[in-house]
């Protein structure tokens, strides 16, 4: 061992032979070697560990919600089956489970005579009508559009939209508008849609 890497190994060759050091060279650098590798290919299984605890608490914080959100469904079945008929003949009124296009034509009808305002003309989007008997899984509310007219006087027209706010089912209004036909009646146009369940 010449050059210039010679003079270390006379500093280290006195230090080898010391039997202590011999002994316990081998365990150090064993005991080194452990802890690097282990590190290695601990932390992996670590940051796995971790990751699934992040998991878990956010699928604890799911199954949280999803179990009040059940509790609340479930309070709002007893309350429904809690109500009186009468409650639930008007809910159904109010959102039946079809389109009831005859209730919808008697009830705008009605209203336009109790406030002594005449239709003069009531229009209805095409909408598909299914038989009763069809038993549907998936319940959505549908809507159907219509475009009524009617006429009369000022008061009898602001009347009518009054009781549109009252009205027996559950009804949205897009777009309302009062004209005056030249040497005729005032006319309120109300394009409007009707909800039910389908």
């Amino acid at each position: 061992m010449d050059g210039r890497f010679g003079r270390y190994y006379t500093y280290i060759k006195p230090v080898l032979r010391n039997s202590y050091v011999r002994t316990y060279s081998s365990l150090v650098f064993s005991l080194i070697a452990i802890v690097f590798f282990g590190v290695f290919a601990i932390r992996p299984t670590l940051k796995t560990i971790f990751s699934l605890q992040k998991d878990i608490a956010q699928q604890e914080q799911v199954l949280k919600q999803l179990t009040q959100k059940s509790t609340n469904l479930e309070l709002g079945r007893q309350n429904y089956l809690n109500l009186d008929l009468a409650s639930l003949e008007a809910l159904d009124r109010l959102l039946p489970n079809n389109a009831a296009l005859a209730d919808l034509i008697d009830d705008l009808q009605t209203t336009a005579f109790e406030n002594n305002a005449s239709i003069s003309g009531l229009q209805f989007q095409p909408i598909e009508i299914e038989n009763s008997s069809t038993t549907v899984a998936k319940t959505n509310v549908q809507e159907v559009v219509f475009t009524i007219n009617m006429q009369g006087s000022y008061q009898a027209l602001l009347n009518v939209l009054d009781s549109l706010i009252n009205f027996p089912r559950l009804i949205s209004l897009s777009t309302v508008s009062l004209n005056k036909i030249e040497g005729g009646p005032l006319v309120l146009s109300i394009n409007g849609k009707a909800l039910y369940l389908k």
